[in-house]
């Protein structure tokens, strides 16, 4: 910790000072912890802001010198505030669903892999897998059940779209029955298998590192979204096509990417706070 400032009585009052310091990312769980053990704090009181970027001048007089990578991972507390934010169903992730469901639906439909990648990059459902892994290794259950139906909605309405959207091509007098969809892409959609937990498994550690990183991008998002988008898409098309069979392979297979997904990330993120933990058990 250094750079501490004190601001004393701001407001006319005793008890309304302001104390600022710049605090070292692999000690910030430390030093909240410290600070909650002297008082309690309203809301508004303890706020934390991120800099990405400082200049050091004294790299090689610093007696304690935090590994970089220790340097990297979040606090507990962001964590936690991050999901909490991220856990809300709000109008434009919604908007984000549909339209990533209604851009994979036309790509299985008219077999064109581009725009089934762009619908995965355009899907947001990183947030409430990462908030859904965060709050049941948390213990909130308040914030689990509000990030699980923000997923299972965003979900329900990229599938909804994609039928509505399969319904429009029939009318339109483009029978379903006469697109045709990638043999390898149909089966990874509508199969469960080895490959289909190794890469939601991978997904899952991508996103979770990602998070607790901040180093979450576009090509992270994209990885999560290829085990939740082409399923839900094609469920959609499928039911559209009265092929009830494939349409309930493909929720099944959207399933098991989930639970995989949410697993993953549940063991990441434990490991990683058992990392940090006992690195600052060691400073």
């Amino acid at each position: 910790v250094s750079n501490v400032l004190v601001l004393q009585a701001v407001a006319g009052n005793d008890r309304t000072d302001i104390v600022t310091a710049l605090i070292q990312r692999g000690v910030i769980d430390v030093v909240l912890e410290h600070l909650r053990s002297v008082g309690e704090w309203g809301p508004g009181e303890l706020s934390m802001i991120e800099v990405d970027y400082a200049v050091r001048h004294d790299l090689e007089q610093r007696e304690v010198e935090v590994e970089d990578d220790e340097q990297d991972i979040l606090g507990w507390e962001i964590i936690l505030e991050r999901a909490h934010a991220e856990s809300r169903l709000t109008w434009w992730y919604l908007v984000f669903m549909a339209c990533a469901g209604l851009i994979a639906a036309i790509g299985l439909a008219a077999d064109l892999p581009v725009l089934i990648l762009g619908a995965m990059s355009l899907s947001p459902d990183l947030a409430p897998t990462n908030a859904i892994a965060i709050a049941l290794t948390a213990g909130a259950w308040r914030e689990f059940f509000r990030s699980l139906w923000t997923l299972v909605l965003g979900l329900g309405v990229a599938l909804g779209i994609a039928f509505l959207a399969t319904e429009l091509l029939k009318v339109s007098g483009l029978r379903t029955e006469e697109l045709v969809i990638d043999e390898n892409l149909l089966t990874f959609v509508t199969v469960v298998s080895i490959s289909t937990v190794i890469v939601a498994v991978a997904a899952g550690v991508a996103a979770m590192t990602a998070f607790v990183t901040n180093q979450a991008t576009t090509a992270v998002g994209v990885a999560i979204s290829v085990t939740t988008i082409p399923a839900a898409a094609y469920a959609g098309i499928a039911i559209a096509s009265t092929t009830l069979e494939e349409g309930g392979a493909a929720l099944l297979v959207l399933a098991v990417n989930v639970v995989c997904l949410i697993v993953a990330q549940i063991l990441t993120l434990v490991i990683l706070r058992k990392l940090r933990i006992r690195r600052q058990m060691v400073l």
